[in-house]
């Protein structure tokens, strides 16, 4: 950090000021269930807010029966408009991919969802 506290701030503020007149911004839903809804807004504001980047995240909890904790799995859900590349209903758990497919419910063996 700059040793100046209130020069790093403003041009904190500065920066985020420009990044917002030229739309460099990244919008980012999340929820336990992404609805059809949800995505087709998520798609329209992709449509319509070029450079800006809009994305709806799913977040699953499990938890294991006899054991206390519980682990949370996110999933980009993908763009399904016409003009995306990628297939319909397409989510990523990987942060760093967005190319994993969902194939149906997942399965809970000897685990229950919260």
């Amino acid at each position: 950090m700059c040793e100046d506290h209130e020069t790093s701030v403003a041009e904190f503020f500065t920066r985020v000021g420009d990044n917002l007149r030229a739309g460099r911004i990244r919008m980012v839903f999340v929820a336990d269930v992404i609805s059809d809804e949800l995505m087709r807004i998520t798609e329209f504001l992709n449509e319509r807010m070029s450079p800006a980047e809009v994305f709806a995240v799913e977040v699953k909890q499990y938890r294991a029966e006899g054991h206390e904790g519980s682990v949370i799995v996110p999933a980009v859900a993908e763009d399904r408009s016409p003009t995306s590349t990628s297939p319909p209903g397409t989510v990523s758990t990987s942060p760093f991919s967005l190319s994993a497919k969902r194939v149906g419910p997942r399965k809970q063996t000897r685990h229950t969802r919260r």
